[in-house]
């Protein structure tokens, strides 16, 4: 076990029986698997169970849980002897909630199910938000997707619509932007919108990826077309992709595939790492963790290896 220092409280990747801090050292912990972290507390599965602990005292173990979320500003919710909670860090119940299942809180506010709609509570528990959605989405910028009617559209932590629910579907909003998309008889259209709903290119291709690192990827003509194509917010063409296949930035790197393998272009689109990994993996503050001849290894943006089995 590593001395755990306060630069690596906010950043650990899982590796068997613990974690790796951005130097590739190892903080160990007997476990059946462990989660991704961006904070002092760290979750991980020992026989089938979860628990939490703290980076900078292991000797801490909360109670085991049948489900349990990651810490979202000190709140997280989880499910024991079928009940679920809110819960704190300092693994005290806050409050049961009336539901079938939750999810983690985002933005101070945790979706909940019950039956087949869906509505949203807040640290304390309380029904924020009505249960009166048939599908729902965490929060993320201020607004979360919510099915209403029939149709998607985007409340804010109020439940008010900030975008009127017209849409057949919708991502998540980031930098501000959402992609959209409208049936046209068998065809989808794709396009993007701002927080509050005016539209920003309109829904003219065949599929819309979300924004990141101030881009656009989306499929030019339909959902199936090899002509792929970055986009920044005006809906100019960046770059037209010469590989078979793309994800959009993350970290200021994409990952492409070529010739069987997948590699990393930098937002110049050059090539800076070439295709030579088995699986894409984004980049996470400067980590990703991509498979090499089979074996899972972690790596930084040079490409250089900072931790492998």
């Amino acid at each position: 076990m590593v001395l755990l220092t306060q630069a690596i409280y906010g950043q650990v990747y899982p590796v068997p029986n613990g974690w790796i801090n951005v130097s590739g050292e190892v903080i160990s912990l007997e476990s059946d698997s462990t989660f991704y972290s961006e904070s002092d507390f760290v979750r991980y599965i020992k026989d089938g169970k979860y628990y939490f602990t703290k980076l900078s005292a292991l000797s801490f173990s909360s109670a085991s849980y049948e489900e349990l979320s990651d810490f979202d500003n000190g709140y997280a919710v989880a499910r024991t002897e079928g009940k679920w909670w809110v819960i704190d860090t300092s693994d005290k119940k806050i409050k049961q909630l009336n539901c079938h299942f939750a999810y983690g809180f985002q933005e101070g506010l945790a979706r909940i199910q019950l039956g087949n709609r869906f509505g949203y509570v807040n640290t304390k528990g309380e029904v924020a938000i009505s249960v009166k959605y048939y599908g729902a989405y965490d929060f993320s910028e201020g607004r979360a997707r919510v099915y209403y009617k029939g149709k998607w559209g985007a409340i804010d932590n109020q439940g008010k619509f900030v975008v009127k629910p017209v849409y057949d579907y919708m991502w998540d909003f980031t930098e501000g932007i959402a992609c959209v998309m409208k049936q046209e008889n068998t065809d989808q259209r794709w396009g993007y919108i701002d927080l509050n709903g005016n539209k920003l290119i309109d829904t003219k291709f065949g599929y819309a990826f979300p924004f990141s690192n101030g881009l656009g990827l989306v499929r030019w003509g339909d959902l199936y077309t090899n002509d792929i194509r970055f986009i920044d917010r005006s809906g100019d063409v960046k770059f037209k992709i010469p590989y078979k296949d793309i994800f959009p930035y993350s970290d200021d790197l994409a990952c492409f595939f070529e010739n069987g393998k997948w590699g990393y272009l930098d937002m110049e689109f050059q090539v800076v790492l070439p295709a030579i990994y088995d699986r894409p993996a984004d980049f996470i503050n400067g980590i990703a963790g991509v498979f090499l001849e089979g074996q899972l290894i972690y790596i930084d943006k040079s490409g250089k290896t900072i931790w492998e089995r």
